[in-house]
C-alpha cells in the first residue's frame, strides 16, 4: 500500500469538492483540521527513514532528561539550544525517539495549519501543493529547519497586519531551533525598498542579471583578500548547485505573476504573498552559485502554493482551471517526490 499515493489523492478529491465543502463551514473545519491529522500522524509515526533522522536519533540518545541537563550540555551540542531543551523535555517522559519525531510534527502542522488557513484561498490545494513540494524535504528530513520555518510563517501573519515586532518576536523564537531563520530579518528591509516603484523596477532587472554574475566567486575573493575568512571555512564552500531549472522555473512563475498582475492585485492578500515571492527569486537570483545555501534560504519566501490557488478568483471557468492545476500537482509530484524520494520512504509503509 502506497500510503503517499493515497494522502495525495485524499487531498486533491478535497481540492475538487472544495467550493461545495465550503458552505457548510463546520464541514470544511472538520476536513481541514482532519487533514493536518493524517499529515501529523504521517511524519510523527515514521520511524527512522527519513535522511537525516539517524543523526537526530543519536542527538537525542545523547541529551540527557531536563532534570539532569546541564550548560555543558547544551555548549557541547552543535544544534540550537531550543532543540537541545526539547529534545531534553521530550526525553523525561520516554526513551522513544519517535515521540519526539511526534510532538515536533505537530508543532510544525499547527503553525502550518494557521499560516495557509491565514492566506489561502483554496486550502486544500495550498496544503497538496505543500505536500507535494516540501513537506518531504522539511517535516520529513530537515525538522530543526521546519521547526523554524514553522515559527517564521506564523510571524508572517503579523507582519501582514504590520504588527512588526511580534513578527521579530517569532523570528527569535524559531531561531533557537535552527540559527538560519535570523536572515528573515532582512525582510522587512526588502520591504521598505519594494515600496517604491523605481526599486521595484530594479530588482526585477536584477533577477534577470545577477544569474549572468557569479557572486560566489566574487564574494569569496573578496574575503580571502580582506582575509576575513580562512580558505577551509569559505561561504559556499561546500554547496555548489547541481541543476538549474528550479530556479529558471521560478523566474518564469514570477513572469506569469506580472503578465496576470492586473487581475491578481484584486485578490485579497496576494500582493503581500506576491512580494514575498518576489523576495525568494531574488534571493535565488543574487545566490545563484550557491546551490543548498539559495535553496535553504530562497525556501523560506518561497509561497507559490499560496500564489497559485489565487488564480481561481480571476477565471470564470473554474472546473478547467481546477482540472490543469491537478495536473500540475501530479505532475510536481512525480518529478519531485516520486522520481526521488518514495523508493527511499516507502519501505516503512509496506
Amino acid at each position: 500500500m502506497n500510503v503517499y499515493r493515497i494522502i495525495f489523492l485524499f487531498l486533491i478529491v478535497l481540492f475538487l469538492l472544495e467550493d461545495k465543502i465550503r458552505k457548510n463551514q463546520k464541514k470544511y473545519k472538520f476536513y481541514k483540521i482532519l487533514s493536518i491529522i493524517i499529515l501529523i500522524l504521517l511524519v510523527g509515526l515514521r520511524g527512522s527513514i527519513a535522511r537525516d533522522d539517524t543523526m537526530y536519533i543519536e542527538i537525542y540518545k545523547r541529551i540527557p532528561s531536563i532534570f539532569n541537563l546541564g550548560i555543558d550540555c547544551i555548549k557541547n551540542e552543535r544544534v540550537e539550544f531550543g532543540y537541545i531543551i526539547l529534545n531534553s523535555i521530550v526525553k523525561t517522559f520516554s526513551e522513544n525517539y519517535n515521540l519526539l519525531f511526534f510532538i515536533v510534527a505537530i508543532i510544525c502542522f499547527i503553525n502550518l495549519y494557521i499560516f495557509i488557513n491565514y492566506f489561502s484561498s483554496y486550502y486544500f490545494y495550498s496544503l497538496a501543493f505543500y505536500y507535494t513540494r516540501w513537506m518531504f524535504l522539511k517535516e520529513f528530513t530537515q525538522i530543526r529547519s521546519a521547526l523554524a520555518c514553522s515559527f517564521f510563517y506564523v510571524g508572517l501573519i503579523f507582519l501582514e497586519k504590520k504588527k512588526y515586532y511580534k513578527y521579530i518576536i517569532f523570528i527569535i523564537i524559531g531561531s533557537i531551533f535552527h540559527k538560519s531563520i535570523l536572515f528573515c530579518l532582512s525582510y522587512p528591509i526588502f520591504l521598505f525598498f519594494i515600496k517604491y516603484k523605481k526599486i521595484e523596477k530594479i530588482i526585477y532587472g536584477l533577477i534577470l542579471f545577477l544569474p549572468m554574475i557569479n557572486t560566489k566567486e566574487i564574494l569569496n575573493r573578496i574575503l580571502l583578500n580582506l582575509k576575513l575568512v580562512h580558505p577551509e571555512y569559505l561561504i559556499g564552500y561546500y554547496s555548489s548547485r547541481n541543476s538549474y531549472i528550479g530556479v529558471y522555473y521560478s523566474f518564469l512563475f514570477l513572469i506569469l505573476l506580472v503578465i496576470l498582475s492586473k487581475k491578481l492585485k484584486k485578490v485579497k492578500k496576494y500582493n503581500f504573498l506576491k512580494e514575498l515571492y518576489l523576495y525568494s527569486v531574488f534571493i535565488s537570483s543574487s545566490l545563484f552559485y550557491y546551490g543548498a545555501i539559495t535553496g535553504r534560504l530562497s525556501s523560506f519566501f518561497n509561497v507559490e502554493f499560496l500564489l497559485q490557488d489565487k488564480m481561481l478568483k480571476i477565471f470564470k471557468n473554474k472546473l478547467l482551471i481546477k482540472f490543469l492545476m491537478i495536473i500540475f500537482l501530479i505532475l510536481l509530484y512525480k518529478l519531485n517526490f516520486t522520481n526521488r524520494l518514495e523508493n527511499e520512504y516507502l519501505p516503512y509503509f509496506k
